[in-house]
């Protein structure tokens, strides 16, 4: 049925004009991640665009963009995830790599260094493809994120009768732990004394206070809450919940 349909992923195109040391770079730097098995599973990079990753939600959200600033912010949102994700895998690999990779002036590169260099070449080949008169023509199909569902499990119709026991065992999990937060601190065993942890700056919000803030926060292309980073962590601090710890000596303490 499926003829000469490649079951391979779809290759990007080839930006032969691109600036070849950023190119080289951020392909080098791939295969250091992959050789050190550091690679950040939780965006998936879109193939060809080195400097773009993504996610089911952005996947999805490319068939409801319909203006070029809509485009433009959606794009700026795979590039973010990109940079989040290479900062993570930085940070992973280890010292002897990284100090062994030089830089333009042919100096030993830090972790922060390496950062740098990444989000330079990420913005300079982003700049550079988005002149392309086809650049959003060929991204769009290449955002994809491939389901992890087995094929055979699929055809047998086994994926409903395998979730009734993890449902089972799901539930008998939840309700255990659900039975230690339900228990009152006075029958708790307490080996040290009982520490209360909250956040250094409190900030109280009322409810319509809240939802004022999520539907300012909508005004985008895309209608998506897209709250600034004063807002996150006013909305963050108000919601940070209250860990009240059994505290002996410094290795009890949160953190």
């Amino acid at each position: 049925m499926t003829g000469c349909t490649s079951f391979i992923a779809q290759r990007g195109p080839l930006f032969l004009e691109r600036p070849k040391e950023c190119q080289a770079f951020l392909t080098a730097l791939d295969q250091e991640v992959d050789n050190a098995g550091v690679r950040d599973a939780a965006n998936y990079p879109v193939p060809g665009f080195p400097y773009f990753r993504t996610n089911r939600f952005l996947s999805r959200l490319k068939d409801n963009i319909h203006s070029d600033e809509g485009r433009e912010r959606w794009s700026g949102w795979m590039r973010m995830l990109d940079l989040e994700s290479r900062k993570k895998e930085i940070s992973n690999l280890p010292d002897v790599l990284i100090s062994s990779m030089t830089m333009k002036q042919a100096t030993p590169s830090s972790h922060p260094q390496r950062y740098e260099q990444v989000d330079s070449c990420s913005e300079t080949l982003f700049q550079h493809d988005k002149t392309r008169s086809d650049f959003y023509q060929t991204l769009l199909p290449l955002v994809d994120v491939p389901d992890e569902y087995s094929i055979a499990m699929r055809t047998f119709g086994l994926y409903p009768l395998v979730a009734i026991p993890v449902a089972i065992l799901t539930d008998i999990s939840r309700k255990k732990i659900q039975s230690w937060y339900d228990t009152s601190l006075e029958n708790l065993p307490v080996d040290g004394r009982l520490r209360a942890f909250i956040p250094a700056e409190g900030f109280s919000l009322g409810e319509n206070e809240v939802q004022t803030f999520i539907e300012a926060s909508r005004e985008n292309p895309q209608g998506v809450p897209l709250p600034d980073q004063n807002l996150r962590k006013r909305l963050v601090q108000h919601f940070a919940p209250v860990f009240i710890q059994d505290v002996v000596a410094s290795y009890d303490q949160i953190g």
